[in-house]
């Protein structure tokens, strides 16, 4: 959806290696997405792995309608540097024209310790915001997805997983022993998927609300004002017993909200 009024041409396939030397290397590249500035030309957002503690996201610009890229510019500063997620087409463009940044961030790719924070931009993506934290509970809070609702709501999903207690991964024993520590019940009670309101841009947050459904990809926004959000249940394996077996926990729901 936020493809809309992007050039045919950029598309084509001869067209997609133009962001320059990143793409050299297949693993230095992570997730990507494009929007029309407001002077009208197009930004392109994608992560740079530089190493598994140092991947951020960058910008590069086009003035040509996708032909030639700009260098690209570092938005998360060297002070900021972590293992960030954008998920794939969420640099998001509000109808006020500020450009929004989704992200989780993380010390290790694999870690307990991700939140997931917002920045934002009111000058085409050429100064940043300091970061706003959404989510930063006691388990990992990752793959944020944002949306726009029709009264200029910002609305942001992500979840909370543990899927870093099973990994056979030395450099994770911190992580581990952490998840031992928890107490079920504060695993019951964090473990799921969230959403967050911000009625000023972006600026500050309403408190997390579940959601019984959960992708990336975020809700969509029907006619009338109505939110739909196909998703998948539960997915979370079931770990010191908190989580009831569910043979249907990968099921594909549809779920929605009306306030």
């Amino acid at each position: 959806e936020h493809a809309q009024g992007l050039p045919a041409a950029f598309f084509r396939p001869e067209h997609l290696g133009v962001a320059g030397d990143d793409l050299q290397e297949p693993e230095g590249v992570r997730a990507h997405g494009v929007l029309r500035r407001r002077r009208g030309d197009l930004a392109l957002f994608y992560l740079k792995k530089n190493s598994d503690t140092d991947c951020r996201p960058v910008l590069r610009v086009s003035s040509d309608e996708g032909l030639t890229w700009s260098a690209p510019r570092q938005i998360v500063p060297d002070a900021e540097t972590g293992y960030y997620i954008l998920c794939n087409a969420h640099a998001m463009m509000t109808k006020s024209g500020r450009i929004l940044l989704p992200l989780s961030v993380y010390r290790h790719p694999a870690s307990a310790d991700g939140m997931s924070l917002c920045w934002y931009s009111d000058d085409d993506g050429e100064t940043w915001s300091a970061p706003r934290t959404i989510a930063n509970g006691p388990l990992d809070d990752r793959d944020a997805g944002i949306v726009e609702l029709a009264d200029g709501t910002i609305l942001l999903n992500w979840f909370t997983s543990v899927a870093f207690a099973e990994y056979d991964d030395p450099s994770l024993k911190k992580y581990k022993e952490h998840f031992a520590s928890l107490p079920a019940e504060t695993v019951r009670r964090e473990l799921g998927y969230w959403t967050a309101r911000s009625t000023d841009g972006g600026r500050t947050w309403e408190p997390k609300v579940r959601c019984p459904a959960q992708l990336p990809h975020g809700v969509t926004v029907l006619k009338g004002g109505r939110l739909l959000y196909v998703g998948k249940r539960d997915w979370q394996k079931t770990f010191k017993g908190v989580l009831p077996a569910d043979e249907n926990r990968d099921a594909l729901l549809c779920v929605e909200s009306t306030d």
